[in-house]
């Protein structure tokens, strides 16, 4: 079983009991650590490039800082690396664990990227990591796959995510650009909150529009606010059965782009 992890315009799939553990950063620069109860981890870093690829300064770079990690806790440190491409390096590094990665330039956000599986000091980590690489994905069009603790999401280029909020059964995103503000949200026990409350009746009060007017379309129920200060106010909420949640998508906008549009909440995808 896989699961998919998206943020910022890349996505790389992973074992499905895997989770984040560690978010950090933005665009241009971060970090992200997906593991479960075990020892072994799936970690992610990127940074914007700034003038030509350099990878072997860039994994030596690397390395120092975990020698000096080795060197604290007295043990030896050993690294191994090779260029696979013109713009990709596989590595490995021995110390108080173990981590074998991949180091690539990706082109179309111009990003270079960590991608890096560790476990302690015996286990067999090669063919994980090259999964992960395999899987790993860019945007190559107008909207970014944005999927985290059961939520997915296809929602426009542009947007700058400007918080995030995980609890047990709630995951939500929110997104600004300018004067538009787009929140994605998913609830588990969907199907149970249908049955309590029936879902417009729960939509209208979690979002807090009781007098919004209501429209039932394809994919489940649009909402429709009171404008405010000139910015029109919609949402789409559908019941997805099989994963049993319930997601939301609310924007606030002028410009009909940001309108909610039923393709922003793909199909759930767990294999």
């Amino acid at each position: 079983m896989q699961g998919t992890f998206g943020w910022y315009g890349f996505q790389v799939r992973h074992p499905i009991d895997w989770a984040p553990t560690s978010i950090s950063g933005a665009r241009n620069e971060g970090y992200v650590r997906l593991s479960s109860t075990g020892v072994q981890a799936l970690q992610i870093r990127w940074k914007l490039q700034k003038g030509a690829f350099d990878g072997e300064a860039l994994i030596d770079g690397y390395f120092s800082k975990l020698k000096s990690d080795a060197k604290r806790f007295k043990v030896p440190f050993r690294r191994e690396h090779k260029e696979v491409g013109e713009f990709e390096h596989e590595y490995r590094w021995v110390g108080q664990g173990q981590g074998r990665g991949v180091l690539f330039l990706e082109p179309i956000s111009n990003r270079v990227f960590f991608l890096e599986v560790t476990g302690d000091r015996s286990a067999s980590l090669l063919s994980q990591v090259r999964a992960a690489r395999s899987s790993f994905q860019t945007a190559a069009d107008s909207r970014e796959l944005w999927s985290v603790f059961g939520l997915q999401a296809l929602i426009p280029s542009g947007l700058a995510l400007d918080s995030k909020r995980f609890e047990s059964g709630r995951t939500r995103l929110m997104f600004k650009h300018r004067l538009t503000k787009v929140e994605v949200e998913r609830w588990a026990m969907g199907s149970q909150l249908v049955a309590k409350h029936g879902l417009e009746s729960w939509a209208k009060s979690n979002l807090g529009w009781e007098s919004a007017e209501t429209v039932e379309e394809d994919g489940g129920l649009r909402l429709v606010g009171k404008a405010r200060l000139g910015q029109r106010r919609e949402a789409i909420v559908q019941l997805q059965p099989e994963p049993n949640q319930i997601c939301i998508v609310k924007s606030s906008f002028r410009d009909a782009q940001w309108r909610p549009e039923w393709d922003w909440l793909p199909d759930f995808e767990e294999s």
